[in-house]
């Protein structure tokens, strides 16, 4: 039996000051705020308040007090955004969101490149910081300024081969998702040419821009090449991924006697999306069990541990 997390009272509570704040009712809602036992929704409340359109316009030190106490909420992304807009010069930065990684992608322990070469922790320091600022450039849309940036003799020359082409890879897939193919598949090439074993996304981001440009051989020799790649770099979801469009791609080129290679590689990943396709291509079963699990005891004490299912 679930627990209920909430009494009544507090549950009619909430319920009553979400609705009145989202009639941009403020100052009835933080009345029946001050009556609330169980603060553990707070976040959340003050969430709705800071981001109203109209009725409300959050100071600062409220940002800043929010994601000091809620950087693991689902909002912080956009009130760590509004934040950083309304710091003063001299006020110290919010805390920043707590990042959140796919679940299956983080059971595979997927290898994260190092560079071997020997650097101080300041130099290192600086390497994260220049990784973040390109990830800053193509994540605001330009893929563009992030090349140049990379291309300043500065920064160049502080990062190893393989660094740079991970950089490349993530401005080819910038230029990708803004539809700029000829560029994507440069940038991409680049990387995976000279460093394709560390930055898998670099085969993935050029075979898709040379599909969409036409050149299925092209697709087929970058799809294949993260297909048979069996390093530590890349997830079962990239490889199957990649195994199911070289197939595709063979079979466009009128090459029919790779595909099975390929949908079998695919097929050996069931519990991804393409993983299910080659299957269901070869003729494979689905070993699911759609059966509902039971909760157990043991299970709802484990997801107790996180505060989050609390709130949910």
């Amino acid at each position: 039996m679930i627990p209920q997390i909430l009494s009544e009272q507090d549950a009619t509570l909430y319920q009553r000051i979400f609705a009145l704040q989202h009639d941009g009712k403020m100052q009835a809602a933080e009345k029946l705020l001050q009556q609330v036992d169980d603060r553990r929704l707070q976040g959340h409340v003050l969430y709705q308040r800071y981001m109203h359109p109209t009725a409300y316009r959050s100071r600062y030190r409220e940002l800043q007090a929010w994601m000091s106490d809620y950087s693991d909420h689902p909002g912080a992304y956009r009130i760590y955004k509004l934040a950083m807009r309304r710091k003063p010069d001299s006020w110290q930065a919010p805390v920043t969101p707590q990042k959140w990684r796919n679940r299956a992608a983080r059971d595979e322990n997927i290898a994260q490149y190092h560079s071997p070469t020997q650097r101080s922790a300041g130099k290192q320091r600086e390497i994260r910081r220049i990784r973040r600022h390109i990830q800053r450039l193509i994540g605001r849309g330009q893929p563009t300024n992030a090349l140049k940036y990379l291309q300043r003799k500065e920064i160049d020359r502080q990062l190893d081969a393989v660094e740079t082409d991970l950089a490349r890879g993530e401005i080819a897939k910038g230029y990708f998702l803004a539809g700029l193919d000829a560029k994507a598949l440069q940038q991409a090439e680049l990387a995976a040419n000279r460093s394709g074993n560390f930055v898998p996304q670099a085969h993935w981001f050029a075979g898709l821009a040379a599909w969409r440009q036409g050149d299925a051989e092209r697709a087929a020799t970058h799809f294949s090449a993260l297909a048979d790649n069996h390093l530590p770099y890349a997830s079962s979801w990239d490889r199957a991924a990649a195994a199911y469009w070289a197939a595709r791609a063979w079979l466009t080129i009128g090459q029919p006697q790779k595909i099975s290679h390929y949908l079998t590689i695919a097929a050996q990943h069931p519990r991804t999306l393409h993983g299910i396709l080659a299957r269901r291509q070869l003729g494979q079963p689905l070993a699911f069990d759609w059966t509902s699990s039971a909760l157990t005891q043991g299970a709802l004490h484990y997801l107790q541990q996180f505060p989050a299912v609390d709130r949910m």
